[in-house]
């Protein structure tokens, strides 16, 4: 599953975070993975987060925030009409979830 957040004006990225609507357990079959992808629509800005317990993931707590640490520097400015990817993966059968990003965005300009 992608999202998309469209970029009006040049902006970098300061800050993100992870939250779900309720707790999902970690689980090696069962599981979600979670990034966000760069001005080159490609490459990771934020190390991923996972629910996938063979992958050393970790549960996550409904209605808690989690700030995702940002990698990646060169790829975190966006220009005008760029987009950054909101990227869910999902592993086997997982509970039906509602994800919300938060992201705090400075203007980036030359």
């Amino acid at each position: 599953i992608s999202g998309y957040v469209v970029i009006p004006e040049g902006a970098r990225i300061e800050s993100c975070w992870l939250m779900l609507e309720d707790s999902l357990t970690a689980d090696g079959t069962n599981h979600l993975t979670f990034n966000v992808r760069g001005s080159d629509g490609a490459t990771a800005i934020v190390t991923a987060r996972t629910t996938n317990s063979g992958a050393s993931g970790t549960s996550i707590t409904g209605k808690v925030p989690e700030q995702l640490s940002l990698i990646n520097a060169d790829k975190q400015s966006f220009a005008s009409g760029g987009y950054i990817k909101l990227e869910c993966d999902k592993g086997g059968t997982v509970a039906a979830n509602k994800v919300v990003f938060g992201m705090k965005l400075a203007f980036d300009r030359d």
